[in-house]
């Protein structure tokens, strides 16, 4: 059972990185279309992006963090007692 849930932990994490880095191509493509934008549509649009870049960051940490996590808990255990 906890291979399993290691398992779909690390596939649920490899789909939220994946995700983050589509997501990131979209947000720096559509940064790129906003000079082409009417001014109202500019002010709209660049408070979104802002929006999305709050949480792209939030999304990115949470994810680096998750990926810290993981490695501490798969890292081998010392053994205090080997080479005495």
């Amino acid at each position: 059972l906890l291979i399993r849930f290691g398992s779909s932990f690390r596939h649920s994490l490899q789909l939220g990185i994946m995700m983050t880095f589509l997501i990131l191509q979209a947000f720096d493509e559509a940064i790129s279309e906003l000079d082409t934008l009417s001014e109202e549509s500019y002010k709209d649009s660049t408070l979104i992006m802002q929006l999305l870049r709050d949480n792209l960051t939030l999304w990115t940490s949470d994810i680096t963090e998750d990926t810290a996590e993981e490695e501490i808990r798969e890292a081998p255990k010392n053994d205090s007692s080997e080479g005495q």
